[in-house]
């Protein structure tokens, strides 16, 4: 919620609860806010995801980025090459010390990502 939450209060453009795609967001309904929300029903490939139209979310995220950006998101013509973002979002019920659940294929897709930061970049 706090993430999704984050990013609504960019105002960015076409962001929606359509654009929140967990499958457990249905928890929140107890919440006055989300009253009425359900579960994500389509297939889930992050927990949420945001296509860049005008660059609002690069440059929101380039700012708050530590060790650098990829210039080749930041200097380009986003209306003609949108850039989409998936984001997982991970948490606990418990205490900040309690082990999350990553799946062997979340897992590989971190380690494929900073494979290709390093060498590809």
């Amino acid at each position: 919620m706090q993430v999704f939450e984050t990013l609504a209060a960019l105002n960015l453009t076409d962001f929606t609860l359509d654009n929140w795609r967990s499958t457990i967001r249905g928890e929140l309904s107890r919440y006055p806010k989300y009253a009425g929300i359900a579960n994500w029903q389509g297939r889930e490939t992050a927990d949420i995801v945001y296509t860049d139209r005008d660059g609002t979310l690069t440059q929101w995220l380039k700012g708050r980025c530590t060790g650098g950006y990829p210039a080749s998101s930041t200097e380009r013509d986003f209306a003609k090459q949108p850039i989409e973002y998936y984001f997982e979002v991970k948490s606990t019920t418990s205490t900040c010390e309690t082990r999350f659940f990553l799946s062997t294929g979340q897992y590989k897709l971190v380690s494929y990502l900073d494979f290709l930061d390093k060498y590809v970049g």
